[in-house]
């Protein structure tokens, strides 16, 4: 088996959420913002919490895997934009007692037999 590495969205998505990171971390991830009621259902109905673990793919500006974190899952988190990465890390690193990872994905890796 050999892993191959590809380019995938995100030299689309990294841009075009990078550009308007901020506008989007205050306006869907902010104290006010829209998604804490949908992140809160979310997390409600699939019962995260002590012992689970959680994989954000596209986690934005942090705040659904800080709201993970906050119940007592173990959290990580990828984004193509480079700031929402550095968002999310100095926003809610220092927030949670929990270990953390905030990775930026620039490819996509696939395997091949």
């Amino acid at each position: 088996m050999t892993m191959e590495e590809k380019p995938g969205s995100s030299a689309l998505w990294g841009p075009l959420f990078g550009d308007g990171a901020r506008t989007w971390a205050e306006t869907w991830e902010g104290d006010n913002g829209w998604g804490g009621p949908a992140y809160d259902f979310v997390l409600t109905a699939t019962a995260v919490g002590e012992g689970t673990r959680v994989l954000d793919c596209g986690c934005g500006a942090g705040r659904f895997l800080a709201m993970a974190a906050s119940r007592g899952a173990n959290v990580a988190g990828l984004d193509a934009a480079e700031q929402m990465v550095e968002i999310a890390a100095s926003a809610y690193l220092a927030l949670m007692s929990a270990p953390v990872t905030f990775s930026l994905c620039r490819g996509r890796t696939t395997c091949s037999m």
